[in-house]
């Protein structure tokens, strides 16, 4: 079977971010952002769009990238799951009140902005928390070392 090279990955990505996201304007149309099932983390949008960024990251080349971009990479996936895990705090602060006082229309303008913040403050969370269970973990093999 043949794969999909990384710029066909990238117009399925983008058609189905704009399919799934006319799909929540549609249902929203004129009124505050009407948050469903279709929404959630189970939700179909998710259903889709997940398994395509991954396979779009599993497409990408290092080879040629300069070493800056490479070590933004690895520092991105080292964080990743404590990244996944606290965004959870972010979005659920900032999310419902940006959909119950903002209109959808007024919301396009600010939902870039806010997911800007909301991964920021995201990643600097997610960056503490990696370097503080490195600190440990590196203390705890230290000591398990001179017992064994």
């Amino acid at each position: 079977m043949k794969k999909e090279t990384l710029a066909q990955v990238i117009i399925i990505i983008v058609l189905s971010i704009v399919l799934t996201g006319g799909f929540c304007y549609w249902r929203s149309y004129n009124s505050v952002f009407n948050w469903g099932s279709w929404c959630t983390a189970g939700g179909f949008a998710n259903l889709f769009n997940a398994p395509l960024i991954f396979i779009f990251l599993l497409r990408i080349s290092t080879i040629k990238l300069p070493k800056w971009s490479v070590s933004v990479i690895h520092l991105v996936a080292k964080v990743s799951l404590p990244l996944y895990l606290v965004s959870y705090v972010f979005d659920s602060l900032w999310y419902p009140v940006l959909n119950t006082k903002i209109a959808l229309s007024w919301g396009l303008i600010y939902y870039p902005v806010s997911i800007a913040v909301t991964f920021s403050a995201s990643f600097a969370l997610a960056l503490i928390i990696e370097k503080v269970s490195s600190i440990i973990y590196t203390g705890l093999i230290k000591k398990m070392e001179r017992y064994l």
